[in-house]
């Protein structure tokens, strides 16, 4: 409940840059994102294959869940928006991470990530994004204690 506030956010930026596009959700867990959002595609990944096995039911035309690397997962077609959903903190190298999926974007495609804002770790990896990608927006999304960034990012222009 504390994080209906985030999600919401979460899904707002999304369907903002490409709710007629697909979605691709990097560390999707059971696909509560998905529940709700506005998309002509959307494919959850997560290394967790229990968390799959309670997203497929989800499975339709549209939907699809697979359990794979959030790291250095390539699908099929350049996403119209990459959703990394309090995901960073657990990849070895989050800004690597972020890097593999921004190269491969569709055109005018963003990458949107949410993450805890409370801490400096946090607050050091937005920094490093910054300074890495283009930052398009950055939103404080507040639930009693808890603080979220929503931020939307898109590769930097040369």
């Amino acid at each position: 409940r504390n994080e209906a506030a985030r999600y919401r956010a979460v899904r707002s930026a999304t369907e903002r840059y490409a709710g007629d596009g697909f979605v691709l959700d990097i560390g999707c867990s059971q696909g509560i994102l998905q529940e709700g959002l506005k998309y002509s595609r959307y494919l959850g990944v997560d290394n967790c294959e229990q968390s799959i096995t309670l997203a497929r039911p989800k499975c339709d035309r549209w939907t699809q869940f697979v359990c794979a690397d959030a790291s250095n997962f390539v699908a099929g077609q350049p996403p119209d928006a990459v959703v990394m959903n309090e995901v960073l903190y657990y990849l070895p190298d989050p800004i690597g991470a972020v890097a593999h999926h921004v190269c491969r974007l569709a055109p005018g495609g963003v990458v949107i990530i949410s993450i805890y804002a409370r801490t400096w770790s946090s607050r050091r990896l937005l920094s490093a994004l910054a300074a890495r990608f283009e930052l398009l927006e950055s939103n404080l999304i507040r639930s009693g204690h808890l603080a979220w960034t929503v931020a939307v990012y898109r590769p930097s222009r040369v």
